[in-house]
């Protein structure tokens, strides 16, 4: 038995305690993985170092991967190697998830944090900036605060610019109502990416709320047939049925895949982060009835029911919003039109204008007006109208 390979082995776990210390502080996200693999390295470090009287004494020892042990702590070293293997799968499965999503982010956040991010640390503290955390969350923007703070920030200043050279060149073009107009842009872009994420945040509620009845049917059904309960959810996230939802669900298969949480916790802190009341509901019920130790194919069945009950409601609702929404459409599109061309047919005959304005560019103007309302009315439709 050769004792230096032992030595030579821990002065190797010593060099990856300090490496493992520095990409602990460099990536905060994954905090708890470095801390759990550092302690089964210590773990390794005391099993070998607890062996070096036995190796003095000559006793019998055992080899497990190149180095010797005696027979009391080959358990724990065992364990230990273990816990380390799993702790830096997980730390790669994660790295390689976190360049994925900023590759995805693109190079506008990076350059934006490189410019503002101390300015951005100081006014996340603030109260105008209490509500933008939430949003990012719920939205699903894989960004931090201080990171969409600074993008606002360039954002506005790049808007600056802009509003500036334009209305330098209507102004010189005699256009100053225009040219001073120009100079509100860096204040609409300003609020524009700052309402953003409350925006996207209210979509992804609509489309959950649209999918939730039919995920509960399914889910209920999936538990009928015996698999557990994590199982269910990760047959959503994987279903091209549930777009939204699924994004909500992977959270929860990501949660204990990934980061080692249990179900119920996972399900507790995706309830916390999702941008749907009634989603939020139901995974914290399953939390609580798995923790109580209740019937999950139960408590899916009622809420399937009741959920579905819900979501005829809307429908019916909606229906009757929309014959208001046709009684608004032939006055203000039919009706008005028509009344408006009687108008421009007496100012024709009669002759003379109307606000500076002939009875010709009247014409056009109305009939552009009648255009834009209607792609508005249809957009305006199509947003608020129930999915599904």
């Amino acid at each position: 038995m050769d004792i230096k390979n032992n030595f030579r082995t821990e002065i190797e776990i010593i060099n990856q305690i300090k490496n493992l210390k520095d990409e602990k502080r460099r990536s905060p996200e994954l905090e708890d993985f470095y801390s759990r693999t550092i302690i089964s390295l210590l773990d390794e470090l005391d099993a070998l170092n607890k062996s070096i009287p036995d190796f003095l004494g000559e006793k019998r020892l055992e080899k497990v991967r190149g180095v010797y042990v005696s027979g009391k702590e080959k358990e724990k070293l065992l364990q230990a190697l273990q816990i380390e293997e799993e702790n830096l799968k997980s730390i790669k499965r994660v790295s390689v998830e976190k360049a994925i999503k900023e590759e995805r982010v693109g190079m506008f956040p990076i350059i934006a944090s490189r410019l503002f991010s101390n300015m951005s640390f100081r006014l996340r503290k603030g109260k105008f900036f209490s509500d933008l955390y939430e949003n990012l969350r719920k939205a699903n923007m894989p960004l931090l605060l201080t990171t969409y703070i600074s993008m606002i920030l360039l954002s506005t200043l790049i808007a600056i610019i802009a509003g500036i050279g334009l209305s330098a060149f209507f102004i010189s073009q005699g256009q100053t109502g225009i040219g001073l107009g120009a100079l509100l842009l860096p204040v609409v872009v300003f609020f524009f990416v700052y309402l953003y994420p409350s925006s996207k945040s209210s979509s992804i509620k609509s489309k959950i709320d649209d999918e939730l009845p039919f995920a509960i049917i399914h889910m209920s059904a999936i538990s009928g047939s015996g698999v557990t309960p994590s199982q269910i959810f990760e047959i959503i996230a994987r279903s091209p049925d549930y777009p939204s939802i699924g994004s909500e669900m992977r959270k929860i298969v990501n949660q204990i895949n990934l980061y080692g949480y249990s179900l119920v916790n996972s399900l507790r802190d995706t309830a916390k982060t999702t941008a749907s009341p009634r989603l939020a509901e139901l995974l914290n019920g399953i939390a609580l009835t798995l923790s109580a130790g209740g019937n999950l194919g139960d408590y899916l069945e009622k809420n399937a029911a009741d959920t579905l009950v819900d979501y005829k409601l809307r429908r019916r609702r909606y229906i009757t919003i929309s014959e208001t929404y046709a009684d608004i459409y032939t006055g203000l599109l039919i009706t008005a039109p028509l009344i408006f061309m009687l108008i421009l047919v007496l100012v024709n005959i009669l002759g003379g204008t109307v606000g500076g304005m002939t009875p010709e560019t009247m014409a056009i103007l109305g009939i552009g007006g009648v255009i834009v309302i209607n792609i508005g009315f249809i957009v305006f439709l199509e947003i608020s109208q129930p999915k599904g």
